[in-house]
């Protein structure tokens, strides 16, 4: 848990105060896009999948996948990074309150359970 929040404090979209324990938003949830978080958090760019890295070259699919299946999962990680980079961590708050029930909100306040 250290390590992703280093990467969000790094990366400005959440601070820390020396000595108070926790984090608090550095930037306006509308502004924090969800790939924004995951390269922050997770250290790297976003990766759908990692390939086979040593496939049998004696075998006819081993000596040919790589290339096909490299240029699919680079289609896929564009569609994905922009997905993520057109919803912000302000989408994502608002959609989950559409789904709150008003039990839940009230907790959610000051003075809430939560």
């Amino acid at each position: 848990m250290r390590k992703v929040m280093a990467g969000l404090v790094q990366s400005g979209i959440v601070t820390s105060r020396s000595g108070s324990p926790g984090y608090e938003m550095a930037m306006a949830p509308r502004d924090a896009t969800l790939l924004a978080i995951h390269d922050a958090a997770c250290g790297e760019p976003l990766r759908v999948m990692d390939l086979h890295r040593n496939p049998n070259d004696d075998c006819i699919v081993g000596r040919h996948i790589t290339p096909v299946l490299s240029e699919v999962m680079a289609h896929a990680e564009d569609a994905l990074r922009c997905a993520l980079a057109s919803q912000s961590l302000h989408d994502c708050i608002g959609s989950m309150r559409a789904r709150l029930h008003p039990d839940e909100i009230a907790q959610l306040e000051p003075g809430g359970n939560e």
